[in-house]
Protein backbone atom coordinates (compact mmCIF):
# COMPACT_ATOMS: atom_id res chain seq x y z
CA UNK A 1 0.00 0.00 0.00
CA UNK A 2 2.89 2.21 0.42
CA UNK A 3 3.71 2.02 -3.03
CA UNK A 4 0.27 3.02 -4.40
CA UNK A 5 0.03 6.33 -1.82
CA UNK A 6 4.04 6.98 -2.80
CA UNK A 7 2.61 7.28 -6.33
CA UNK A 8 -0.44 9.45 -6.05
CA UNK A 9 0.66 11.86 -3.52
CA UNK A 10 2.72 14.12 -6.04
CA UNK A 11 -0.35 14.30 -7.64
CA UNK A 12 -2.91 15.62 -5.37
CA UNK A 13 -3.94 18.85 -3.92
CA UNK A 14 -6.23 20.07 -1.16
CA UNK A 15 -9.45 19.48 -3.40
CA UNK A 16 -8.61 15.75 -4.12
CA UNK A 17 -9.30 13.41 -0.76
CA UNK A 18 -7.59 10.42 -0.58
CA UNK A 19 -9.56 7.79 1.56
CA UNK A 20 -7.33 4.62 2.82
CA UNK A 21 -10.06 1.83 3.57
CA UNK A 22 -8.35 -0.89 5.81
CA UNK A 23 -10.45 -3.93 5.56
CA UNK A 24 -8.66 -6.05 8.22
CA UNK A 25 -5.10 -6.01 6.06
CA UNK A 26 -2.05 -7.53 7.28
CA UNK A 27 -0.28 -4.64 6.92
CA UNK A 28 0.15 -1.77 9.31
CA UNK A 29 -2.07 0.26 7.31
CA UNK A 30 -3.06 2.75 9.59
CA UNK A 31 0.77 3.31 10.76
CA UNK A 32 1.18 3.92 6.91
CA UNK A 33 -1.31 6.15 6.37
CA UNK A 34 -0.55 8.08 9.76
CA UNK A 35 3.23 8.92 8.24
CA UNK A 36 1.10 10.70 4.90
CA UNK A 37 -1.71 12.38 6.85
CA UNK A 38 0.94 14.10 8.95
CA UNK A 39 1.74 15.91 5.94
CA UNK A 40 -1.22 16.30 4.11
CA UNK A 41 -4.57 16.65 5.46
CA UNK A 42 -6.56 15.04 3.03
CA UNK A 43 -5.33 11.62 3.42
CA UNK A 44 -7.87 9.98 5.66
CA UNK A 45 -7.88 6.62 7.57
CA UNK A 46 -11.30 4.25 7.75
CA UNK A 47 -11.08 0.82 9.47
CA UNK A 48 -13.94 -1.26 7.58
CA UNK A 49 -14.56 -4.59 9.89
CA UNK A 50 -16.80 -6.73 7.38
CA UNK A 51 -14.57 -8.24 5.28
CA UNK A 52 -14.76 -7.87 1.23
CA UNK A 53 -13.98 -5.52 -1.73
CA UNK A 54 -17.78 -5.01 -1.57
CA UNK A 55 -17.52 -4.00 2.05
CA UNK A 56 -14.74 -1.56 1.40
CA UNK A 57 -15.61 -0.16 -1.60
CA UNK A 58 -19.24 0.71 0.15
CA UNK A 59 -17.26 2.28 3.08
CA UNK A 60 -15.67 4.52 0.86
CA UNK A 61 -18.30 5.71 -1.19
CA UNK A 62 -19.79 6.41 2.52
CA UNK A 63 -17.23 8.78 3.46
CA UNK A 64 -16.27 10.30 -0.18
CA UNK A 65 -17.33 13.94 -0.05
CA UNK A 66 -16.93 14.20 -3.93
CA UNK A 67 -19.45 13.24 -7.00
CA UNK A 68 -17.03 10.90 -8.45
CA UNK A 69 -14.54 8.19 -6.46
CA UNK A 70 -11.37 7.00 -8.17
CA UNK A 71 -10.70 3.12 -6.79
CA UNK A 72 -7.07 1.95 -6.96
CA UNK A 73 -6.35 -1.23 -5.05
CA UNK A 74 -3.78 -0.95 -2.41
CA UNK A 75 -1.47 -2.94 -4.87
CA UNK A 76 -1.39 -0.61 -7.46
CA UNK A 77 1.04 2.05 -8.49
CA UNK A 78 -0.84 5.31 -10.26
CA UNK A 79 0.93 6.21 -13.60
CA UNK A 80 2.28 10.12 -13.13
CA UNK A 81 -0.28 11.54 -14.45
CA UNK A 82 -3.08 9.24 -13.16
CA UNK A 83 -5.22 12.00 -11.04
CA UNK A 84 -4.67 15.08 -14.57
CA UNK A 85 -6.19 12.18 -16.93
CA UNK A 86 -8.99 11.63 -14.03
CA UNK A 87 -10.28 15.42 -13.66
CA UNK A 88 -10.31 15.73 -17.66
CA UNK A 89 -12.18 12.93 -18.27
CA UNK A 90 -14.61 14.30 -15.36
CA UNK A 91 -14.71 17.23 -17.16
CA UNK A 92 -16.20 15.84 -20.21
CA UNK A 93 -19.27 14.73 -18.23
CA UNK A 94 -20.27 12.61 -20.70
CA UNK A 95 -20.17 9.05 -19.04
CA UNK A 96 -20.58 7.65 -15.43
CA UNK A 97 -17.80 5.22 -15.05
CA UNK A 98 -14.40 4.69 -16.73
CA UNK A 99 -11.46 1.78 -16.42
CA UNK A 100 -8.47 2.03 -16.70
CA UNK A 101 -5.23 0.25 -18.02
CA UNK A 102 -3.25 -2.28 -15.57
CA UNK A 103 -0.25 -4.04 -15.45
CA UNK A 104 0.77 -6.95 -12.65
CA UNK A 105 3.83 -6.66 -10.84
CA UNK A 106 4.87 -8.66 -7.61
CA UNK A 107 7.08 -7.75 -4.78
CA UNK A 108 7.43 -11.30 -4.61
CA UNK A 109 6.39 -14.45 -6.08
CA UNK A 110 2.91 -14.22 -7.64
CA UNK A 111 0.36 -16.12 -5.19
CA UNK A 112 -0.71 -19.14 -6.88
CA UNK A 113 -4.67 -17.58 -7.04
CA UNK A 114 -3.68 -14.85 -9.69
CA UNK A 115 -4.80 -16.28 -13.08
CA UNK A 116 -1.92 -16.36 -15.56
CA UNK A 117 -2.64 -13.50 -17.37
CA UNK A 118 -3.16 -11.10 -14.91
CA UNK A 119 -2.20 -7.50 -16.14
CA UNK A 120 -1.28 -8.85 -19.68
CA UNK A 121 -4.37 -7.24 -21.16
CA UNK A 122 -4.00 -5.38 -24.36
CA UNK A 123 -5.19 -1.75 -24.79
CA UNK A 124 -7.98 -1.79 -26.90
CA UNK A 125 -7.93 1.76 -28.18
CA UNK A 126 -5.70 5.11 -27.49
CA UNK A 127 -9.28 7.02 -27.65
CA UNK A 128 -11.63 7.11 -25.14
CA UNK A 129 -14.65 4.84 -26.39
CA UNK A 130 -17.34 2.79 -25.09
CA UNK A 131 -15.46 -0.23 -22.86
CA UNK A 132 -15.71 -4.05 -25.08
CA UNK A 133 -16.11 -5.36 -21.34
CA UNK A 134 -19.17 -6.00 -19.36
CA UNK A 135 -17.19 -4.81 -16.95
CA UNK A 136 -14.25 -2.69 -16.06
CA UNK A 137 -11.22 -3.94 -14.19
CA UNK A 138 -12.08 -2.52 -10.95
CA UNK A 139 -7.89 -2.14 -10.11
CA UNK A 140 -8.10 1.49 -11.25
CA UNK A 141 -11.77 2.36 -11.87
CA UNK A 142 -13.56 5.99 -11.83
CA UNK A 143 -17.49 6.38 -10.73
CA UNK A 144 -19.97 8.82 -10.99
CA UNK A 145 -20.86 8.74 -6.52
Amino acid sequence: MDKCLKSIVPQINTTIEILVIDNKSSENTKKVVESYSNSFSNIKYFSEPNIGLSHARNRGIKEAKSDWILYLDDDTIAFSDLIERALYLVSRGDFDCVGGMYYGYFDVEKPKWIPENFGTKSKYSDDLQLCPFNVPHGCVVLYKS
